[in-house]
């Protein structure tokens, strides 16, 4: 089976990660969601839930944990992050990589921790979305139902646009209007897939 060709798409909270990728998808790729794959091994009853709920206690619940209350102390509590990290990130790693065996053509890697976690080797290309930081803020705030004090702390714990955008090989700028994106995520999207052939 030929192997696929893998496109990494990263970019911090709030950028407009899951916008490319569904334009993407639009355009023939197939999209691995690292955040959908997370929840997945961390869903109720799951051993990834388990170890969870063992390693922070206060946010154990029936089946599982809380995912607010997860949140809230994993950006409050220093080596919280890492603990979590250290518990998902493996799970994580070896089910991306089960499901890109079983790939062809174009896929989609979505990782907002891309290059935090080295998951860039997985990658053929790389490309990060970059946006102003107090758009960002702003969206997660209405998206999530948080505070700015906690969207910023999170923003905290990640590369920063200038970190990623040294670090990628495409850079896509989420400032404008959706119509505007749409454009430049189909226009490089194309670009690659003609690479990739």
């Amino acid at each position: 089976m030929k192997k696929p060709f893998v496109i990494g798409l990263t970019g911090g909270i709030g950028s407009g990660k899951t916008l490319a990728s569904d334009i993407m998808k639009e355009c023939g790729a197939y999209i691995l969601d690292t955040d959908v794959l997370s929840r997945e091994i961390t869903a109720p009853g799951t051993p990834g839930a388990r170890a969870i709920a063992e390693a922070f206690p206060q946010t154990a619940r029936p089946g599982g944990f809380s995912r607010r209350a997860l949140k809230s102390v994993v950006f409050s509590e220093p080596d919280a992050l890492e603990k979590l990290d250290a518990i998902t990130h493996p799970l994580i790693n070896a089910e991306t990589e089960k499901r890109l065996s079983e790939q062809t053509g174009i896929v989609v890697l979505v990782v907002p921790l891309l290059f935090e976690t080295g998951m860039e080797k997985l990658c053929d290309l790389t490309v990060t979305v970059s946006c102003p930081k107090r758009i960002r803020i702003k969206r997660v705030v209405m998206r999530d139902n948080i505070s700015a004090g906690l969207a910023r702390q999170i923003m905290s714990c990640q590369l920063t646009d200038a970190e990623r955008e040294k670090r990628a090989d495409a850079v896509l700028t989420n400032d404008g209007s959706i119509k505007e994106f749409r454009d430049e995520v189909k226009a490089l999207y194309y670009q690659i897939a003609e690479r990739a052939d």
